[in-house]
């Protein structure tokens, strides 16, 4: 009996996560975009854009979260609640100083909300 009850949880837990991967995507008609307002500069902040398009007709509210270098000193919030109108783009903005040369690295985006899938 207990057997039974394991495999039907297995099979629960995988059916589960096909389920998850397939509705994890994006829809192609939105994009999420981080630009810079230039070179990064010793001890110079530089603006960081986080664009997120909606070409969709219908509104989009998330929260947006960028994983920025944790070397560098943040100016601003690195996460904000967006409102999306359809067929227009909104941004998340702030600054980010390094405190010495070299090589950063910048993570993921991280979008919490109901969004459109593909």
């Amino acid at each position: 009996m207990l057997r039974w009850v394991a495999l039907t949880y297995d099979l629960a837990l995988i059916a589960f996560a096909i389920f998850d991967a397939r509705n994890s995507k994006l829809s192609s008609r939105v994009r999420i975009e981080r630009h810079f307002g230039g070179r990064f500069a010793v001890g110079a902040e530089t603006e960081v854009r986080i664009e997120f398009t909606n070409q969709l007709p219908r509104d989009i509210s998330l929260i947006i979260k960028d994983e920025y270098p944790p070397q560098m000193k943040l100016s601003g919030a690195r996460e904000a609640r967006l409102d999306v109108e359809g067929q227009t783009t909104a941004a998340l903005v702030y600054g980010l100083t390094p405190p010495k040369r070299g090589r950063f690295e910048f993570g993921l985006k991280t979008l919490k909300g109901k969004l459109p899938r593909h």
